[in-house]
């Protein structure tokens, strides 16, 4: 048996486990006020992140986008990027988002199929992070190159994500050199 399939398996296990523990914390338990406490406490810690995506999915906040699949997006330097997936928090719909993130990278050891695939994971963790409201998953066929586009609350919650864990993780499977990354004030845009 492939090793992948077993670790996606142990992945979706643990998904479910926590969406049940999540439940019995919010529901059984009516412990809201203080798992809202911990939750700000701390921006971008992984264990924090996975509680509120599970949260954010069971209370169905997360909405998978689809208008703009296969979309291609031309950057500043002339690269044609393609989006394949796309996520917004829907607290967020009217709200306008004050910070870009973007970032690049060329995986080391990984097909592009391969990574569009195993890219559902990591969401698991930066969607409960503090400010988070959008990504577009972009990629480019002809040379590889990754791009994520992510849209937060404020240039800090920005920030924040750039030292992060997940961009530590990205920076770890990727190429030497090939990740880099620039943040945008958007509160006067």
């Amino acid at each position: 048996m492939n090793a992948n399939y077993n670790w996606l398996q142990v992945a979706s296990v643990t998904l479910i486990c926590g969406v049940l523990f999540l439940i019995n914390l919010l529901w059984l338990h009516k412990m809201m006020p203080t798992f809202e406490k911990w939750v700000h406490a701390s921006k971008t810690h992984p264990l924090k992140g996975i509680l509120v995506t599970l949260y954010l999915f069971v209370t169905r906040k997360v909405k998978f986008q689809k208008e703009r699949i296969g979309e291609k997006l031309i950057d500043d330097d002339g690269k044609v990027f393609t989006v394949f997936r796309h996520v917004v928090i829907k607290k967020y719909k009217e709200h306008k988002p004050k910070a870009r993130f973007v970032i690049r990278f060329t995986l080391e050891d990984m097909s592009i199929e391969d990574n569009i695939k195993f890219s559902r994971l990591p969401m698991m963790v930066f969607m409960g992070f503090t400010g988070f409201a959008s990504k577009y998953w972009t990629v480019n066929n002809g040379t590889g190159e990754f791009q994520g586009i992510y849209m937060w609350d404020s240039y800090e919650d920005a920030v924040n994500y750039s030292q992060s864990i997940a961009v530590d993780f990205m920076t770890k499977r990727s190429k030497p050199g090939s990740v880099t990354f620039y943040i945008e004030d958007c509160s006067n845009s």
